[in-house]
């Protein structure tokens, strides 16, 4: 018997060696190896203390992070993701921790990780794969002080599939009223130049190549790593045929109007359609999105770790703007410590530790008198 668990005992610990050996460690688990034990309960005690903020932000978003080595901090965002798009995460400094989850909610709220980098970067890359809510953890090293700029944007997974085409070249979307209401349209047309050449949005392989029905001239691809089919109606011409493989960017054919198209202006009809699920909107998969992001009103903003309210019924807002909702109003001489700015307004945590936006025209520095 003693030899057996003795045997057990062995086998267990080869395969925890094994299994570390193959199961790569995230950025976040690697420094947590390296820090002691008493800042480890500090460290994980202030990261889960992230998930209990509400600031709820909007692309393009940007931000001037303070980092104080006295005051330890993690900071939370949450973001609506669209299925198609890709979000995009940079940050000045790996001195910020970032990790991503996907909010879930039956009767309490879940937070299922979906982005956790092997590596520290200045740059994070996430595709959305459902319409939903996401929660952005943001974490500092422990001990450091440093001025980190955070971003965070989205960008289309496909090409535009109108060569030279923009945002404004849609001319009906998703659900627009078709023949009179007795049906509903299921993608967008895309307005361009009788023969404006068509590209291919994605690495994928041709489905089938047809000339009939509402959509007269057709072009399908199937992206196989994302599982979908991609439709291109009422073209002029096809440079494609059936099984053969094109990148993203290739030519596939022309814009036209051909099927039930022939009496209006050129254009294209763009649908995405998922298997067992049907068409589903497009939008985000093609709609170029703008990275301009706001600058700060004053570069002095961050430069005071704690901040004093100036008067009463100042508003706490769950976002940096006015129209955002105010979940209440703080009061006079309230202590607020500053965790970064964003435009015209402060991202704060309030005296009882709920992150939330503050105009800097309500805040004055917290200095002796």
């Amino acid at each position: 018997m003693k030899y057996v668990s003795l045997t057990f005992v062995v086998i267990f610990l080869y395969s925890c060696q094994i299994n570390e050996i193959f199961t790569k460690p995230t950025a976040r688990e690697s420094y947590e190896k390296h820090i002691s034990d008493v800042d480890k309960l500090l460290w994980k005690a202030k990261g889960k203390q992230a998930f209990n903020d509400s600031v709820h932000v909007q692309y393009p978003y940007s931000e001037t992070l303070s980092i104080d080595s006295s005051e330890h901090l993690a900071f939370g965002y949450r973001i609506d993701g669209n299925k198609g798009e890709v979000i995009k995460i940079n940050v000045s400094s790996t001195n910020l921790l970032i990790d991503l989850f996907e909010v879930t909610a039956d009767s309490i709220e879940r937070f299922e990780p979906i982005l956790q980098p092997e590596f520290l970067s200045e740059s994070y890359t996430f595709e959305v794969k459902n319409d939903g809510a996401y929660f952005l953890r943001a974490q500092s090293r422990l001990h450091v002080s440093d001025t980190i700029e955070l971003q965070i944007h989205s960008e289309p997974s496909f090409l535009f599939p109108v060569e030279g085409g923009e945002n404004r070249d849609i001319g009906s979307f998703w659900g627009d009223p078709r023949d009179g209401g007795k049906r509903k349209h299921k993608g967008v047309d895309i307005f361009a130049k009788k023969g404006t050449p068509l590209l291919a949005v994605t690495k994928s392989r041709v489905r089938s190549v047809r000339n009939r029905g509402l959509g007269g001239k057709q072009v399908w691809l199937y992206d196989n790593d994302r599982n979908l089919s991609v439709y291109y109606a009422h073209l002029d011409s096809q440079y494609v045929s059936q099984g053969q493989s094109v990148k993203r960017g290739d030519t596939i054919g022309t814009v036209g109007n051909t099927g039930n198209a022939r009496y209006t202006p050129s254009h294209l009809h763009f649908a995405i359609y998922i298997p067992y699920e049907g068409a589903i909107d497009p939008i985000h998969f093609i709609q170029k999105t703008s990275k301009e992001t706001v600058v700060l009103k004053n570069n002095q903003m961050i430069y005071h770790q704690k901040m004093v309210a100036n008067r009463t019924k100042v508003p706490l807002r769950i976002s940096p703007s006015a129209r955002s909702k105010s979940f209440r109003n703080a009061y006079d001489s309230e202590v607020f410590t500053v965790l970064g700015a964003t435009g015209s307004w402060y991202h704060v945590r309030d005296s009882e530790m709920k992150a939330c936006y503050v105009h800097y025209s309500h805040l004055r520095p917290d200095l002796p008198l």
